[in-house]
């Protein structure tokens, strides 16, 4: 074989390497599509590592709302909704999913964006115990080891909801410890409940154990579950894509209360190492929460004026948010339609 020969085969095989590493490169995504020429490459960053709740966007990727739209959707999982304000702030991230609590706090400390969307209108806090020991009445709270993480949403709240159903909070031991232990914790009954969200309920159960949930919107408290945030940079200059992006997502939330089978058999999909059926409980402990009473008579995704003032209200009492700018300035319904 002479010189050129051995050049010309070197040349092909590096050339082969390099489609094969751009191909890698473009299906990567975790939960997203490879995009075409004439389709935009958008992030949209979740609150943590996926879940079930989830399927609302591979759905929307695989019944090809976002497509339609001249987007692809890439799925990235995040490291916790401050976190996330914080990349969609800094314009890392076209958008990001954060829960309402989160996302007054972050606005009000200064941090840029909006919340364009109300993809769970209702809040998602919970107290939760054991099926065999269950608390249904926060006045059962008496007496009894609360878990709590300080500094998250449920915990910054519950002096809230103790106060709301007249329950003296020096008589509720608060057990401040980080999430994970906390959930060792009720399982090996080291505490009576914990101060969590909703979702965790599925969490336990894959674990083996069974929950009853109180929710914090029983005793009146209320703070919106999760906001879609779009970043400075969109609003500034790519309304346009924020559009888009609403338009997109809002079909998909409305498809997935339609079919939420279908949209998790997306979504184990996308993630083929995820339990199908605790997915699926996810799903269905979120779906009631996507519109509340206040939201009935408004398009998907309509976010309350009153409902952001009202949960800004309580976390500036409790949870000492800075800030003299009101909760309207943090959201807006101009891209729902």
């Amino acid at each position: 074989m002479g010189p050129r020969s051995t050049l010309r085969r070197a040349a092909a095989a590096i050339a082969l390497l390099s489609a094969a590493a751009l191909t890698a490169t473009a299906c990567s995504s975790s939960g997203g599509a490879s995009p075409s020429s004439s389709e935009q490459p958008v992030s949209l960053r979740l609150d943590f590592i996926h879940t079930g709740k989830d399927a609302i966007w591979t759905y929307g990727i695989e019944q090809g709302y976002f497509k339609k739209e001249g987007i692809s959707l890439n799925i990235e999982d995040g490291k916790g909704s401050a976190t996330t304000a914080q990349t969609v702030s800094n314009n890392s991230d076209n958008f990001g999913l954060v829960d309402g609590g989160t996302w007054l706090t972050a606005a009000s400390k200064g941090l840029g964006g909006k919340a364009v969307m109300s993809v769970f209108d209702g809040g998602s806090f919970a107290i939760l115990s054991p099926k065999s020991a269950p608390i249904t009445s926060f006045s059962q709270l008496v007496g009894k080891k609360v878990a709590i993480t300080a500094g998250d949403g449920p915990s910054t709240l519950l002096p809230a909801v103790l106060e709301k159903a007249g329950v003296d909070k020096s008589k509720v031991t608060e057990v401040s410890m980080q999430p994970g232990p906390k959930l060792t914790a009720l399982a090996t009954g080291s505490v009576d409940a914990v101060a969590t969200t909703i979702l965790v309920q599925a969490t336990l159960q894959a674990k083996g154990t069974a929950t009853d949930a109180l929710m914090y919107s029983s005793a009146g408290i209320n703070t919106p579950g999760w906001y879609l945030v779009a970043s400075p940079d969109e609003l500034n200059s790519h309304k346009d894509l924020v559009q888009k992006f609403v338009t997109a997502a809002q079909e998909s939330v409305d498809a997935t209360l339609a079919n939420p089978g279908a949209a998790i058999d997306s979504f184990v999909k996308a993630y083929p190492d995820y339990d199908k059926t605790r997915a699926r409980n996810e799903l269905d402990l979120v779906l009631p929460l996507v519109k509340t009473d206040a939201a009935k008579g408004h398009p998907t995704g309509w976010i309350s004026p009153s409902a952001a003032t009202a949960a800004l209200a309580l976390l500036k009492q409790y949870g000492n948010v800075p800030g003299d700018k009101p909760a309207t300035d943090f959201v807006t319904d101009e891209f729902i339609k």
